[in-house]
């Protein structure tokens, strides 16, 4: 098992028998992608990208960062945009407003992606690489959280219903309709689909959702605002930079794995 886990300004962490510190050129980075074999970073306060040995200057406020083919794609809060630049120049080679403060994306079949388009209340649907959006999906209350699992989209908005809370809703792409599955208290953290299920994050909490069921069959306590879940060989490793923990699950138990400024965490693949 590896852990790739970045620390703000600590920089770069590697586990693997224990917590090894990799050299980094960003000062602080805050997120990470995957893809082909390929890794990149942000620092999304020093406005960087990481990617290939080389350096380039970004957007403000990135609050996504994929891979598509090699390609990095950026998702900036602050000019609600989605970017898809060239690796080896760092340029931008098509840019899309996209939502209002928007948070999160995911990648789809057929060379596509889903967008939270934030307090727009709804979900863009894009084609890569030209981003033109081809369908949108309007949802009940401020679409923060969004992953893709066996042909359907899933989103976890911020509403209000007596006080703050979180919607988990299933949404069908082709008839552009949403389907509520659950409510979780506080405001959504992070959402991920293991291929049998989904774990879903809001404050103070992380639950499980089997396929094809509204109530979660794990539900764990005590954190403070989980924002990113990666899942490997029954495994699931979350971020939580509101308590300053990256912390391992096992079935039903956490283990705290590392305490500090940390930003994101993934399995090494």
């Amino acid at each position: 098992m590896a852990i790739l886990a970045l620390c703000g300004a600590d920089g770069l962490m590697e586990y693997r028998q224990g917590w090894e510190q990799i050299t980094c050129p960003l000062p602080s980075p805050t997120l990470l992608a995957q893809g082909g074999g390929l890794l990149a970073m942000v620092d999304a306060p020093h406005r960087l990208l990481w990617m290939g040995e080389k350096l380039f200057p970004v957007d403000a406020g990135i609050e996504a960062l994929l891979l598509w083919q090699g390609y990095p794609l950026l998702l900036s809060g602050d000019t609600d945009c989605l970017l898809l630049l060239d690796p080896q120049s760092g340029s931008p080679l098509v840019l899309t407003p996209v939502g209002v403060y928007p948070q999160d994306m995911c990648l789809m079949p057929g060379n596509a992606v889903a967008v939270c388009g934030g307090a727009e209340g709804a979900v863009h649907l894009l084609r890569l690489p030209e981003l033109t959006i081809f369908r949108t999906i309007r949802v009940p209350g401020n679409a923060q959280r969004i992953a893709w699992q066996h042909g359907c989209l899933y989103v976890l908005c911020a509403a209000e219903d007596d006080g703050l809370c979180c919607l988990l809703c299933r949404l069908y792409p082709q008839t552009q309709r949403y389907e509520p599955l659950a409510t979780l208290p506080g405001l959504p953290g992070a959402l991920y689909g293991d291929g049998r299920g989904l774990w879903a994050a809001a404050s103070e909490m992380l639950c499980y959702f089997p396929e094809g069921s509204t109530q979660p069959s794990v539900r764990l306590a005590g954190s403070g605002l989980i924002r990113h879940i990666d899942c490997q060989d029954g495994l699931v490793l979350t971020t939580d930079p509101l308590m300053g923990q990256i912390q391992l699950i096992r079935k039903d138990r956490g283990q705290v794995l590392l305490e500090g400024d940390v930003q994101e965490a993934r399995f090494l693949r």
